[in-house]
């Protein structure tokens, strides 16, 4: 059974392999969470996104990068990919 930092590192592997044209920078831990009947670890990460514009000069400065947040759900057996969901609450 994966431990909890073990569910971490699969979860950000794995989102890391989702985005692969737009690799996430700045990845920060949300939350995790193991289900109660101990099958399944929840994953929320946060991470630094580009803006869908591009900007030039002084306003690409003055951009802030835009984070995103993904829940990844990941087997707690043996760290298969089981899902990946954007929290509503966001």
């Amino acid at each position: 059974m994966l431990d909890v930092k073990q569910a971490v590192d699969r979860a950000a592997k794995y989102l890391g392999e989702l985005f692969l044209e737009n690799k996430p920078k700045n990845l920060l831990l949300e939350e995790v969470r193991l289900d109660d009947d101990e099958r399944r670890w929840s994953v929320t990460l946060s991470f630094e996104a580009k803006g869908g514009e591009e900007l030039e000069g002084i306003a690409f400065l003055q951009l802030k990068p835009k984070r995103q947040v993904r829940t990844i759900e990941v087997s707690a057996k043996d760290g298969k990919f089981l899902g990946m969901k954007k929290p509503q609450n966001v």
